[in-house]
């Protein structure tokens, strides 16, 4: 989940080297979730997400990432932030998958 200019992008698991639009480059916060952490918090399974970059509102109602990036656009930390939202939704969704977390 990567945090970077304003927005909320997913970036799901790579099969190959992505590069960043020279556009897009910039200051970001980024969290990596451990494996099979992401489908759980953000509800979507990984096959769906595989090789590609999609604006989190494109998952997610944007009331609830209206309100996600402005709790990070006013954040004196906004990595902290994103790990503490990820924190926090973790609690509400329960664990991953053990079996993809074994693997």
């Amino acid at each position: 989940l990567i945090w970077t200019a304003g927005r909320l992008v997913v970036a799901g698991p790579d099969t190959h080297a992505f590069e960043v639009d020279p556009r897009n480059r910039g200051s970001c916060a980024a969290i990596r979730f451990a494996p099979g952490t992401a489908p759980v918090l953000l509800g979507v399974p990984a096959h769906e997400l595989r090789d590609h970059r999609i604006d989190l509102t494109e998952l997610w109602p944007r009331r609830a990432v209206a309100a996600l990036t402005g709790r990070l656009a006013r954040s004196a930390d906004p990595a902290a932030a994103l790990e503490e939202f990820a924190l926090a939704r973790s609690s509400e969704t329960g664990p991953p998958d053990p079996l993809t977390a074994a693997v």
